[in-house]
């Protein structure tokens, strides 16, 4: 059954599990657009098993952590760079010009 869900139904349940000050807060996050959408998503939501409801939950939380493991830029990230191409003093040096808005 979780593989008939669309985004939003998918979405929908996710949110139908968190307590209602954690879900008021992430749907604040969104455009109304998406809270209409999500909001009709609930509403429409069929009755689920509790397994169908852990496995879009899974998926979700797998979801969120590929998010969270996806290197992100940054100063640690341009040194790097830096220091692959330039050896690690020059990569400190350049860094401290960047940093000091001499780029």
């Amino acid at each position: 059954m979780s593989l008939d869900l669309d985004g939003a139904h998918r979405a929908a349940v996710v949110i139908a599990q968190m307590p209602d000050s954690l879900a008021e807060q992430l749907l604040r996050s969104l455009s109304e657009i998406e809270v209409a959408k999500i909001t009709k998503a609930v509403a429409e939501l069929p009755d689920l098993t509790l397994s169908t409801v852990q496995a879009v939950v899974d998926n979700f939380v797998e979801r969120v952590d590929l998010l969270a493991s996806v290197r992100q830029g940054g100063p640690d990230a341009a040194r790097r760079v830096l220091i692959s191409k330039y050896g690690a003093t020059r990569a400190d040096e350049e860094m401290n010009r960047l940093l000091a808005g001499n780029a």
